[in-house]
């Protein structure tokens, strides 16, 4: 289940993976849709996962997580803390 995020909901460390997301991406030389398609989702949830507009279950999340490299464990090392 995705939810539609208004932006005074998207907190620090959602910003902050959705910039991550952004950056693997674009360091992988990849459009939205070619990690639409390795995630197994459609390039409208990457766009708006990146945009903000959108946060993806738990499960879409580690599914995003592999298909860029990055280590689950790494997300809550790495992310801003309130």
């Amino acid at each position: 289940m995705n939810v539609m995020l208004q932006p005074e909901d998207v907190s620090s460390e959602v910003y902050w993976f959705q910039q991550l997301v952004h950056r693997r991406r674009i360091e992988k030389g990849w459009d939205e849709r070619e990690l639409a398609r390795r995630v197994g989702n459609s390039t409208a949830l990457v766009a708006n996962l990146e945009a903000g507009r959108t946060a993806g279950s738990v499960q879409t999340l580690i599914r995003f997580t592999k298909a860029l490299g990055i280590d689950t464990g790494d997300l809550f090392k790495e992310a801003p803390s309130n």
